[in-house]
């Protein structure tokens, strides 16, 4: 699972990088709300099926600029043998 947080304070909308991404990896993509039990504020996370970190990562710095510092890919130095999935094409979708 691959999950993307703090994406609203760096003006990035998470429905729309879900979708982006779904498309990208050709997986299932959505968005999880959780409620701070203090702030009350809401906190949307993008959950991508499957290791996506260098997909995710290249999204976030090349089409929407993110600076790298602000993207922590805490995949990359994890479990001995972990690696991202191969990108694939989605076969369901069709473009006009």
């Amino acid at each position: 699972m691959t999950l993307l947080e703090g994406l609203e304070p760096l003006g990035l909308e998470p429905q729309a990088v879900a979708k982006e991404l779904q498309a990208l990896a050709g997986a299932s993509a959505g968005i999880e709300e959780v409620v701070g039990e203090k702030s009350g504020a809401v906190v949307r996370t993008v959950m991508v099926q499957g290791l996506w970190d260098s997909t995710a990562s290249e999204l976030l710095t090349k089409k929407y600029g993110l600076p790298a510092a602000c993207v922590d890919n805490r995949a990359a130095g994890g479990k001995k043998g972990m690696r991202q999935k191969q990108d694939k094409a989605p076969t369901n979708i069709r473009r006009a």
